[in-house]
């Protein structure tokens, strides 16, 4: 019974957060989330699930919530308006917003018993006092130095050539996939520019401008884009981060993927399911605190650590020009081993 078991706060209700708040009540252990934000809500992300086996979702119990999602499977690659790539992927991928699949997640948690605080900031001194029991998914960490910066629209009505399309800038990419609702999410990494940001509501057209992409921008104007889903996320590193000794972090707050992988949202439910295989020994006392977390870290890290060092070396082929081109070339002359590419990112 669940009074047997110790219980478990999570900070930070995000894909991580949810899915083992999720199963974890699922297994009978006491769950409480607490979300600075409130549902439902708007966050910068592909909105494009690749990767994650069924079996995870299945056994994290969200599987069922994305029998709704849009099915993708062709995807398209572009150079300044020019097409340099077409392909299919070899295993169907899910497109669902974050402002549904999140509500959807938050529900599902509440009527498995979990307890769901929103609109409610934890302080940092709880680490401080005491971290045993706290599981720390409160998103990307803070680096002030970063150079990125992060975009996100969507957009009604805008036909597109493919399930996916990937268009490469001068100093960034966008991503764009079907979500519901007929709605597309147009979602974007830049190199951050002071001069470009005066305006928020006409920041992803400067951006856009900015990387030689004017022609997906009146693409977007034409459409018309949903105002209120316009986000923006900066302050962060592509990468492994550091990780204080004794907190327990999933999720973004572990590391984060470059976006152009299309494998960020499979990652935080991977990472919550080898999280809730550690926090249920804890919980049904068949380890202590600090043996779940570096089981768990141990686990991740052997799990993640090759897509991610994968993923850090092709990323400078969609940002550098020298790089680019021999991206481009390979394009051109049909050689680029998309498939492979694809295993070694997953």
């Amino acid at each position: 019974m669940d009074c047997q078991n110790k219980e478990i706060s999570i900070v930070g209700a995000g894909l991580a957060g949810l899915s083992l708040g999720i199963g974890l009540r699922n297994s009978g252990v006491p769950v409480t989330l607490y979300e600075a934000s409130h549902f439902p809500r708007h966050r910068v992300c592909g909105e494009f699930i690749s990767g994650v086996s069924p079996k995870i979702l299945q056994f994290l119990g969200v599987d069922d919530l994305l029998h709704g999602a849009q099915q993708h499977r062709k995807i398209r690659w572009y150079y300044k308006n020019t097409v340099i790539f077409e392909s299919e992927l070899p295993v169907l991928a899910w497109g669902i917003s974050r402002f549904k699949l999140d509500e959807l997640m938050a529900n599902r948690l509440k009527e498995v018993g979990g307890t769901l605080i929103e609109s409610h900031r934890i302080a940092k001194d709880v680490r401080r006092k005491n971290n045993e029991g706290w599981v720390w998914a409160s998103g990307r960490k803070v680096h002030i130095k970063s150079k990125w910066l992060g975009l996100k629209v969507h957009v009604c009505k805008l036909e597109m050539k493919a399930d996916l399309e990937m268009h490469l800038g001068e100093n960034g990419y966008v991503g764009l996939s079907r979500v519901e609702r007929g709605r597309v999410n147009v979602c974007g990494l830049f190199r951050k520019e002071q001069f470009l940001q005066n305006n928020k509501q006409s920041i992803f057209k400067n951006y856009l401008y900015a990387n030689g992409l004017e022609y997906l921008s009146e693409r977007i104007s034409k459409a018309g884009k949903d105002e209120r889903s316009l986000s923006s996320v900066s302050a962060f590193h592509l990468g492994w981060n550091e990780s204080n000794a004794s907190d327990f972090e999933i999720g973004d707050r572990l590391g984060v993927i470059p976006p152009f992988t299309g494998n960020g949202m499979s990652m935080a439910f991977e990472g919550a399911a080898e999280a809730l295989n550690e926090l249920k020994r804890y919980s049904y006392g068949d380890q202590t605190w600090k043996e779940s977390r570096d089981r768990f870290l141990k686990r991740a890290r052997k799990k993640f650590s090759w897509r991610m060092q994968m993923a850090s070396r092709l990323h400078p082929f969609l940002l550098n020009s020298s790089l680019r081109m021999v991206l481009l070339h390979l394009c051109k002359l049909n050689l680029l081993p998309f498939n492979l590419l694809l295993r070694l990112l997953r």
